[in-house]
């Protein structure tokens, strides 16, 4: 079979091994050369940070928290600091002038998460008020801190399989402070399980290829034949 330049069966294909090609190549998003993270006390530093915001505000404030996380090994407290950025962001844009600049200095230790392209369109969240919100932070950023400084050095901190959040398939009955209203002591004592997952993507993409191929080597000679086929014209009496 032959394809002339430019043909739109071409065209198809090509773009087909294009997207197979690139889900195919090892993402380089969320790949971090060294730990983000400038100070090795960031629970510290981050649980004065949230003391000073709370004297600002309204403690029964409603939020919005996730409810809908499915427990991760190795990717959990990368996805709870991305949301938590991403709520402090938008809280910050509808705060006044103090507020927003106390959200800021939070935030502004967080945006090398914003690299990662993290897609969160499964979570679901439910109401609560600001201080279930507000008080694990330091934690969650805390923990991902730790286990960033437990990678060798000479190894970079590679969450690129993270960047599409997993979630509960029952999320309609998932507890409301299942995953960001746990203590202190919970916290520290999970226990953490690097884990990597593996995605269907390439995989999928790579059976597309060979069926659209097929599709195409029979459309084509059954066009070529109705072309040659000659008109049925009725002849004078």
């Amino acid at each position: 079979m032959i394809w002339r330049h430019g043909t739109p069966e071409s065209s198809v294909v090509f773009v087909l091994l294009l997207l197979f090609l690139t889900q195919c190549e090892p993402s380089k998003n969320c790949i971090f050369q060294y730990s983000p993270f400038d100070t090795t006390n960031n629970t510290q530093k981050f649980l004065s940070k949230i003391e000073e915001l709370k004297q600002y505000l309204l403690l029964n404030y409603p939020v919005d928290m996730p409810s809908n996380l499915k427990p991760d090994g190795f990717c959990q407290e990368l996805w709870e600091v991305h949301l938590i950025n991403k709520k402090l962001k938008h809280l910050a844009s509808v705060s006044g002038r103090i507020l927003q600049q106390m959200f800021f200095s939070i935030t502004e230790n967080l945006r090398f998460i914003e690299g990662c392209n993290i897609e969160d369109s499964c979570v679901r969240f439910v109401r609560t008020n600001i201080t279930q919100f507000l008080n694990p932070i330091p934690y969650r950023i805390g923990n991902l801190a730790d286990k960033m400084e437990l990678i060798p050095p000479e190894e970079p901190a590679d969450y690129s399989n993270c960047t599409v959040i997993q979630c509960q398939p029952d999320s309609f009955t998932t507890p409301v402070t299942e995953n960001f209203t746990q203590t202190p002591d919970k916290i520290h004592s999970s226990q953490q399980t690097p884990l990597q997952r593996s995605h269907w993507g390439p995989f999928l993409l790579l059976l597309l290829v060979p069926i659209s191929c097929f599709l195409l080597m029979m459309t084509r000679p059954l066009r070529n034949l109705f072309q040659r086929h000659p008109r049925f014209q009725e002849t004078p009496v």
